[in-house]
């Protein structure tokens, strides 16, 4: 009986997802971006001042439409992110770059003489690829960790943003993330205490082209 309500369940999700009026929502869409952003870290620590970073990144974007004004976005990006911290009488300039993985939900508006807008929100999933640490001054007898940064990130992501039909199916998009981290992006040292939680937020710009 079971079998026979799982078949039965089957079958109609197939008869909805491949019929005609489906089919013709769905679409993939394939694009390449540019991704600027100001960055600066956040911290429970009462002892530490920081500062914001504007740094630089690009990528590929893929779109899923399910339906005709919704997606489920993802892609790749190489990205480079960071700030300033001043701590214990110690000013450290922190720079990561970063494989970064996003996944989020597009709500796009209908189309007004070639413009669309469009809301998202999810998250990316980030991980180190290279980190670069300036502590001024320069400790002579600390034991410097081999890693500043943890090797992988979780980060809360929300946007806006407006796309520019062009003839062909193509389009011109630009807008605005707000990324908040969810997870530590320095490991515990000398320096940094377990319950510190220094964590990147960024405010990312994105400019590209949908093919």
């Amino acid at each position: 009986m079971i079998k026979t309500k799982l078949s039965i369940l089957l079958i109609l999700t197939l008869a909805l997802f491949t019929s005609p009026k489906n089919l013709r929502a769905q679409e993939f869409k394939l694009g390449l971006q540019v991704i600027p952003a100001s960055n600066w870290f956040t911290t429970n620590s009462d002892n530490a001042t920081t500062g914001g970073k504007f740094l630089f990144g690009f990528g590929m974007v893929a779109d899923y439409f399910f339906s005709e004004r919704y997606a489920f976005s993802s892609g790749i990006n190489y990205a480079t992110r960071g700030g300033s911290i001043n701590l214990s009488d110690t000013l450290g300039e922190y720079k990561i770059s970063m494989i970064e993985i996003p996944a989020y939900f597009k709500l796009k508006t209908a189309q007004f003489d070639r413009m669309s807008y469009y809301a998202k929100f999810g998250g990316t999933f980030t991980f180190r690829t290279k980190e670069t640490v300036n502590l001024n001054p320069e400790p002579l007898d600390a034991d410097l960790p081999d890693h500043f940064f943890t090797p992988a990130q979780v980060n809360f992501l929300v946007g806006a943003g407006a796309e520019y039909a062009i003839d062909g199916g193509s389009a011109v998009f630009f807008g605005i993330d707000y990324m908040i981290g969810l997870s530590d992006a320095l490991q515990e040292s000398q320096w940094v205490g377990k319950r510190d939680n220094f964590r990147l937020q960024s405010i990312v710009f994105n400019l590209g082209f949908m093919f």
